[in-house]
């Protein structure tokens, strides 16, 4: 899909879902409160000097050039930003990984990436390869992370939340948990940030790669 294709279908989703409503309540209108991620590079996360920024504001950016509309911006920690859009404080989130049950509770505009997990070990570890391998180990996600989805059900591992990817990250990094959870680009962009690339290794495939995209409340009116 295009460019130009994405942005009319997500013009469209906009159109539906914001602009519905009688000339009264257009006068009222003022902002879309979008919320995202505030360390969860290189999607969206706040710039050493305070500026939001990344791959998904860019995104928003370009809808909010075709659509005319307000965009207001709240960055937060990723499960306080799924709080905020479920307690109607926000209007929308401006990217989640799809999956069946998230798209029980959210309406999803058309997807603008493929967005896969990944297992992230020391790079000595070598008995740890797959999800089942993390049986009995201690790991960590991201608190209201999809990651979670994938490996609670492993009763015998011992699971940490970590508050964003990059906090989960410096876990597996002091040798606190065995293994880290977490999105594969975003967890090689932390990395590389912290100049230690070369401590960590990948193992495994990429894990439930899906869909990516942004995120109302279903029937949400502003």
């Amino acid at each position: 899909m295009s460019v130009r294709q994405l942005l009319f279908f997500i013009f469209l989703f906009f159109s539906v879902t914001f602009t519905d409503r009688t000339a009264a309540e257009e006068k009222e209108y003022k902002v879309i409160k979008v919320a995202g991620d505030n360390n969860f590079p290189p999607f969206e996360y706040l710039s050493s000097t305070g500026v939001y920024t990344g791959f998904n504001v860019d995104v928003i950016q370009a809808v909010s050039l075709e659509t005319g509309l307000n965009i207001e911006y709240y960055p937060m920690p990723w499960s306080d930003a799924l709080q905020a859009l479920r307690e109607g404080r926000v209007d929308m989130v401006q990217g989640m990984k799809y999956s069946l049950a998230r798209s029980e509770v959210y309406a999803f505009t058309e997807p603008y990436f493929t967005s896969s997990q990944g297992i992230f070990v020391l790079k000595d570890n070598v008995s740890i390869h797959t999800i089942s391998d993390l049986e009995q180990r201690s790991l960590v996600v991201q608190k209201g992370d999809i990651a979670y989805d994938v490996v609670g059900y492993l009763n015998r591992a011992k699971i940490i939340q970590a508050e964003n990817q990059e906090q989960a990250m410096q876990l597996l990094l002091d040798g606190t948990v065995d293994a880290f959870l977490g999105n594969r680009m975003t967890g090689q962009y932390i990395l590389q940030k912290m100049n230690r690339y070369d401590e960590v290794k990948i193992v495994g495939t990429p894990i439930e790669p899906t869909d990516y995209a942004m995120v109302v409340m279903p029937h949400h009116q502003i």
